[in-house]
């Protein structure tokens, strides 16, 4: 009876793993097709970083984030959150996590083309050509947990997860204040027009829909209270990001200039009245350009901040589901 009751499990698992191989060398396949694709952009980025290095980019790669944050921070509220929330984890733990992860999946992409091309039998085919889907996923396998380093892998793994999850807890925890003061907020309003409000929207809707009046009233009062909180937490987010990006920006600029000799170091130091000049008047520039756009970025800065905004939803969605469940 046993035997027979061990026996099942097992066979499940087989008809499961049966069934899942095609699909999954399906997915193998489309990542070495793509392989070249990722190799192509890979080789392309690191060209553009020989292509800037002779012109320092450690000096106007700050300069251009800084005025990426000081005209666009507030309508990236959570992605400078988040990236802040890095900074404080270790940007250099989190970039040698990914490198780890990315030369082990270089290593296993390597092995599996190695493998494509092996022609034991001698028959003109490919071996993998000549194999059921079960017993090529099975090859697969192996040749995956031969090639790669399982402590590297688990512990880029690892760091990359711990990062994430203490940048949704920070981000977590921020957007649970602005609920929490929006909802108090919409409590008040309420309580202070809310019995007004739900006598005259009474006096208007048949009697029998008397009763949704107070719970539409109290709902609609603590979105609104939420809306007002977010709102709120937006505009302190750009102040903040207006002079946070005016400081990058005008530190990363007079290092550029002043080591090709454009201007003299010592009448641009921080502090100095040139510097403090330019600060201030670059920070409330970029404060009010946010705030009179309502934090939409314009045409064509859209285009080249896409990639900042679908980070920026990601990131919030992310926080959003987080909070949900």
């Amino acid at each position: 009876m046993s035997g027979a009751t061990e026996t099942a499990p097992r066979g499940a698992v087989q008809d499961v793993a049966k069934s899942a191989a095609p699909i999954i060398n399906k997915a193998l396949d489309i990542v070495d097709d793509l392989a070249p694709l990722f190799d192509f952009i890979y080789e392309m980025v690191q060209g553009f970083v020989r292509f800037i290095h002779p012109y320092h980019p450690e000096d106007f790669m700050p300069a251009l984030c800084g005025f990426v944050l000081c005209f666009f921070g507030g309508t990236y509220m959570m992605l400078t959150s988040a990236i802040e929330a890095f900074r404080l984890f270790g940007l250099e733990k989190v970039k040698a996590n990914v490198l780890a992860l990315h030369s082990n999946f270089r290593a296993a992409l390597d092995a599996f083309r190695k493998d494509n091309q092996r022609d034991e039998n001698r028959d003109g085919i490919a071996d993998v050509q000549q194999m059921q889907a079960q017993e090529l996923l099975s090859r697969r396998v192996s040749i995956f947990f031969k090639s790669v380093n399982p402590e590297e892998v688990f512990a880029a793994a690892e760091g990359l997860l711990q990062g994430w999850l203490a940048v949704i807890a920070t981000l977590k925890s921020r957007f649970a204040q602005y609920i929490a003061i929006g909802a108090s907020i919409g409590d008040a309003l309420n309580k202070t027009i809310g019995p007004i409000l739900s006598k005259l929207i009474q006096g208007v809707l048949p009697s029998e829909y008397d009763r949704w009046a107070p719970v539409t009233i109290k709902y609609g009062f603590r979105m609104f209270g939420v809306s007002i909180a977010w709102t709120i937490a937006r505009v302190v987010n750009s102040f903040y990001s207006s002079i946070r990006g005016s400081e990058m920006f005008l530190l990363g600029l007079i290092s550029y200039v002043t080591r090709r000799g454009y201007v003299d170091r010592v009448r641009m130091e921080p502090g100095g009245p040139i510097f403090t000049l330019l600060f201030s008047g670059l920070a409330a520039l970029g404060f009010l350009v946010q705030f009179r756009s309502g934090y939409k970025v314009p045409f064509p800065f859209n285009l080249l901040l896409a990639p900042l905004s679908i980070l920026e939803y990601i990131i919030t969605w992310s926080v959003a589901i987080d909070k949900q469940v």
